[in-house]
């Protein structure tokens, strides 16, 4: 089997062995006689040189009934959810944990548990994520992995008081420990509550390489100027880029193949958006005029959601679309248009009107409510009248929480 070809790549003798079965047998291996967790790290070398199917196959043949399975399974099963991950079949992954999770034994339920718990924070179910914790915390009380999950949930949930303090209750539990050295991740508590989004956007970063970049670029962005005309019929108008800035976008594409969204909606729907974005980051650095592009700060915001970073919403998401918002008032004010329409229908003026409807919704789920409102107001009374985003309930909500709360209404 030529994906086990190399016996000294990685110094195991079971690779060796491997090399001797056609690839039709992969899935009928001697498991009794095989050591799993040699298996794994195998199956994981050879999946990392190019050797999916091949690794994938020899994986999955240790699932195929996990009522026999004991501890040994708990490498092949995390290697296993590594290659689905890395090969995007979310699907795969999801039956693997459910399959797992009906597993007699307990190390290996508990660590379809510990998957799930990922899985569902990452869909953004932040109240169901505790029902798995709470399972994989009765099963094994003492699994030192539980802290990493529960203080990663609380960051998602911005639960940053309540992050501190379960942190410091972790690193005093795992230091009276006496049987294990937990020094390394005790040392990753400290620094993970110190600094809750920059940890998590540095360990981020070792699977989105850039994200740090991008961070460094975003904390001193350039006073807005406006590099746009507006072609203006009544009281509608086109936002028109300046050569200059028509060239610097064309070079940012030339770079990136950032999609973007269908219709109205906020999100591309790309699960590569950001390896799609990340190759224009270092021209970025020595091309200032781009952070003057609607079309180009819409693409980053458009990657960075699609990075799926929860430290990248603060930290990423929030100055881009607060870097947008002035520039748009700036160019309009520029351009005499304060009083001016941007129709939807134009194709130039959507990257615009998409970070502006993305800022109200940040500014919606941070509470900042008057905010919210005057960005609804402009939005729908003049520059999107049609309200192809739909915030004209929201704004009428808005108002009334504004007069019961001050007794003043703006509409």
């Amino acid at each position: 089997m030529e994906a086990f070809a190399d016996p000294f790549a990685n110094f195991s003798l079971l690779r060796y062995v491997l090399q001797q079965f056609p690839d039709t047998r992969l899935t009928t291996l001697p498991l009794a006689g095989i050591d799993l967790d040699e298996l794994a790290y195998v199956a994981g070398e050879c999946f990392k040189e190019g050797a999916d199917d091949d690794s994938i196959a020899v994986l999955e043949s240790v699932f195929a009934d996990v009522a026999r399975l004991d501890p040994r399974a708990e490498h092949a099963f995390d290697e296993l959810i590594e290659c689905y991950n890395v090969l995007g079949r979310p699907k795969k992954n999801a039956q693997l944990i459910e399959r797992c999770l009906r597993a007699p034994d307990l190390t290996l339920l508990s660590a379809a548990l510990h998957r799930q718990i990922t899985v569902v924070a990452d869909a953004g179910d932040h109240a169901e994520t505790w029902r798995p914790f709470a399972e994989a915390q009765r099963l094994q009380p003492d699994n030192p992995a539980l802290a990493m999950r529960e203080l990663s949930i609380l960051v998602q949930e911005r639960a940053y008081e309540r992050h501190q303090e379960r942190g410091r209750f972790w690193m005093a539990r795992l230091a009276r420990d006496r049987n294990h050295d937990y020094a390394d991740l005790i040392a990753h508590i400290r620094e993970l509550i110190t600094e809750p989004l920059a940890t998590v956007l540095k360990y981020q970063s070792d699977d989105r390489p850039g994200l740090l970049e991008l961070r460094r670029l975003v904390a001193s962005l350039p006073a807005t100027e406006c590099h746009y005309a507006l072609d203006r019929a009544g009281a509608e108008g086109r936002l028109v880029p300046s050569a200059a800035l028509a060239a610097t976008v064309a070079a940012w594409q030339a770079r990136t193949d950032v999609a973007k969204p269908e219709l109205t909606m906020l999100r591309s729907g790309d699960r590569d958006a950001w390896e799609h974005a990340a190759p224009g980051l270092a021209w970025l650095e020595a091309n200032s005029l781009a952070w003057q592009s609607f079309d180009i700060v819409d693409d980053l915001t458009l990657a960075v959601r699609g990075a799926g970073s929860a430290a990248g919403d603060e930290l990423l998401l929030a100055p881009l679309r607060e870097h947008a918002w002035p520039l748009l008032q700036c160019v309009l004010e520029r351009n005499d248009g304060r009083d001016c329409a941007l129709p939807w229908a134009f194709l130039d003026n959507r990257p615009a009107l998409r970070l502006a409807a993305s800022l109200f919704d940040q500014r919606c789920y941070q509470q900042r409510w008057p905010e919210a409102r005057e960005i609804a107001h402009t939005m729908v009374l003049t520059l999107n009248p049609n309200d192809n985003h739909g915030l004209r309930d929201n704004l009428v909500r808005l108002c009334l929480r504004n007069g019961v709360a001050s007794g003043t209404s703006r509409t």
